[in-house]
């Protein structure tokens, strides 16, 4: 259902940094900083979350995915993720690290099936929440994201990223007054959270406040720098503001970065068609 386990577990790579990392049977105290941020489990179950020591417990394999993910490397979490659900009575979080791993390769429809598990397991858990709304959402199951969302909010209110998260998908759902008031609410728990920012603009462009729009899209671009997403948000309140040359400026930077947007594409076409270039705008519309 969820791929192979990991091969060979006890003798990986990988598993023997994370026993040096994080194994409660052979750190002794203090434990380190490294360790003490990554066991967020009580003390007494700590002894659970080394996969050398414990071969045979979810969690130790879901606390390596939860390092491998930290560290960037998410075919190497999945496989983890993957070996911690194949075993039995394993609890939620091993579906979160799986779900985690596969959203971080882009394979967000795989993602749903692990992480709807996870949250049957801890349905209390807003990160879980979290994580299924965005799987939902880039898979295209816009209302079942936005029940996730929505419950991760509600579960924890000052969770930014669902803030966030929950503001973009209001926008694509032309829910513009509500994504503001989300955005709204991630930018004041965070002041440096750039997506939340750039989200923020685009719920105001919708609302037809161009002016706002474009404050807040600068302040995402100053935070995270040039991105797909900053750069086509700028362009379209540019765009808003009759600013053709600046609008058309910051869509070719976004096409720079990805120069197969359909989205940017399309943006870019209007700003030549409404620059008077008729056969290139036609073109790139085209």
């Amino acid at each position: 259902m969820y791929g192979a386990p990991l091969a060979n577990p006890v003798n990986s790579a990988p598993l023997a940094r994370q026993h040096l990392k994080t194994c409660a049977l052979c750190w002794k105290p203090p434990f380190s900083p490294f360790a003490a941020a990554i066991l967020p489990m009580p003390a007494n179950r700590l002894e659970t979350r080394c996969a050398i020591c414990q071969p045979a417990a979810p969690l130790a394999h879901a606390s390596l995915a939860a390092v491998l993910l930290a560290e960037g490397d998410f075919i190497a979490a999945a496989g983890a993720g993957r070996t911690a659900v194949s075993l039995d009575a394993a609890p939620g979080e091993p579906y979160l690290s799986l779900g985690n791993a596969l959203i971080g390769q882009g394979q967000y429809s795989a993602a749903v099936e692990p992480l709807c598990a996870a949250s049957e397991r801890l349905p209390g858990n807003a990160t879980i929440h979290n994580s299924l709304g965005v799987a939902l959402l880039e898979s295209g199951q816009l209302t079942a994201a936005e029940t996730s969302l929505r419950r991760t909010v509600e579960l924890m209110p000052t969770l930014i990223e669902g803030h966030s998260n929950l503001g973009h998908l209001l926008n694509l759902l032309h829910l513009p007054e509500d994504a503001a008031a989300h955005a709204w609410r991630a930018v004041e728990l965070d002041a440096n959270f750039a997506a939340g920012w750039n989200n923020l603009a685009g719920a105001l462009l919708a609302l037809d406040q161009p002016e706002e729009a474009l404050t807040a899209a600068e302040r995402a671009i100053e935070l995270s720098g040039e991105s797909v997403e900053g750069e086509n948000t700028l362009g379209s309140a540019l765009a808003a503001l009759a600013r053709d040359g600046e609008a058309r400026e910051a869509f070719e930077r976004a096409l720079k970065i990805a120069p197969d947007n359909a989205e940017v594409h399309f943006n870019h076409a209007l700003s030549l068609l409404t620059a008077g270039e008729y056969s290139t705008g036609f073109s790139e519309y085209e």
